[in-house]
Parts: structure tokens; sequence; C-alpha cells
């Protein structure tokens, strides 16, 4: 693989993967996670947020549920009670 060819797929990695890190065009190397323990946080502050309501969406999630199959069963029931009139 060509220099150019090989900096454009580290580019691209780089880039795709959402790391923290550079490329140091001097020095020929990948300088990753330039912030240290900043970097750690960062991605700990990320989870943080993304799973932030988690447990507020799991059971809104549940809750609705529970109203869907409780109105099927009701739906079920008087189907049923109006097919044993008929007979």
């Amino acid at each position: 693989m060509a220099p150019d060819e090989a900096e454009r797929w580290i580019v691209d990695l780089i880039r795709n993967a959402s790391l923290d890190a550079k490329i140091d065009s001097e020095r020929g190397c990948v300088v990753m996670g330039q912030n240290g323990a900043a970097g750690k946080n960062d991605i700990h502050r990320k989870i943080v947020e993304k799973s932030k309501y988690l447990t507020h969406r799991t059971t809104s999630l549940a809750t609705t549920m529970r109203a869907v199959m409780a109105e099927a069963r009701r739906q079920r029931e008087a189907r049923d009670k109006a097919l044993r009139d008929d007979d």
C-alpha cells in the first residue's frame, strides 16, 4: 500500500471510529488519546448521556405494552363473548 493511500485509510479509520487521535506527519505516526484521562472521561460521559433516560424509557415502554396487551385481551374476550352469544 502506498504511503498516501495508507494515510487516507488511517484518516478514514480515525473518523469512522470517532477515535481521539491525529496523524503526526512530521514524525510519521498516529498520536492516540491526546487528552489522556480526559479521553476516558469523554467516553464515560458519552455512555452516561446515552443511557441517562434508559430507565424512564424502559418503564414507559413496559407501561405502554401492558395497556396494549390489556386492550387486546378485552377485544378478544368481547369477540369470544359475541361468538358464544351467537351460538
